[in-house]
């Protein structure tokens, strides 16, 4: 059993009650394996998790995984994670690719998408399903340093969601890498710029990270479900 008692300064006691039922999808157990232990450690102890991937040893220096687990499916390492945190914690994993059919649960209010950048497609069409169940969907990225989070919201004015919507799945790397360079710090733009310069050229297929990156993703994106649950006003976007 947990003890949430140092929680109590932020958390208050029927605050922490409701978070316990809440219950999260999370597509993705790469950066979303990060985002899962934040959560947990928190209170929240119903999570559903979707990834068809398995551990490598590039993973390790920013996803919440061990060698030991090289070779293992990441859904499964998290879970003997998670239920090594919370024994009593309601936790489903599903070792396989999220798709159209993916199943949305009802009494999930929250859907945190960690789907890898080169399935865009599926990525957005997941959203877009999402948001139409009345779901809250939680997009995050890793920018090595920072971290930036995009909040879509069923009640979005609809131009407004269109354009997130847009930016945040585009494949145009440029305008993309336009959007974020908007939200990021002056000092870290050079690397940032780079890193996008590297990735429309081609000299690189992946996004550079960092395990900076992956902890304050986690941190915010908890908080800001936290917020969201109590109806408090939260950014569309913000980098930390």
């Amino acid at each position: 059993m947990m003890d949430y008692s140092r929680n109590i300064t932020y958390i208050e006691n029927d605050l922490q009650a409701r978070i316990k039922k809440e219950h999260i999808l999370i597509c993705g157990a790469g950066l979303g394996s990060n985002i899962s232990e934040c959560l947990v450690r928190t209170g929240f102890n119903r999570l559903t998790i979707y990834d068809y991937d398995k551990v490598e040893l590039s993973n390790i220096n920013r996803q919440n995984y061990v060698i030991s687990d090289i070779g293992n499916s990441k859904v499964d390492s998290i879970l003997n994670r998670l239920k090594a945190i919370s024994p009593k914690g309601e936790f489903t994993v599903f070792n396989t690719k999220v798709n159209n059919k993916t199943d949305i649960p009802d009494d999930c209010n929250f859907v945190i998408n960690c789907i890898d950048n080169d399935e865009n497609d599926v990525s957005e069409n997941f959203t877009v399903r999402a948001l139409k169940n009345n779901k809250t969907v939680i997009t995050p990225f890793n920018l090595g340093y920072n971290a930036m989070i995009n909040i879509l919201t069923p009640d979005m004015e609809k131009n407004e969601m269109n354009r997130m919507i847009h930016h945040i799945y585009n494949k145009n790397i440029n305008i993309l890498g336009e959007f974020i360079l908007l939200y990021v710090p002056e000092e870290r733009k050079k690397k940032i710029e780079i890193i996008i310069k590297n990735i429309y050229d081609k000299n690189i297929n992946y996004y550079p990270q960092m395990s900076a990156g992956s902890n304050k993703v986690a941190a915010e994106v908890c908080c800001s479900v936290l917020d969201l649950i109590q109806n408090i006003k939260r950014e569309n976007i913000k980098v930390i």
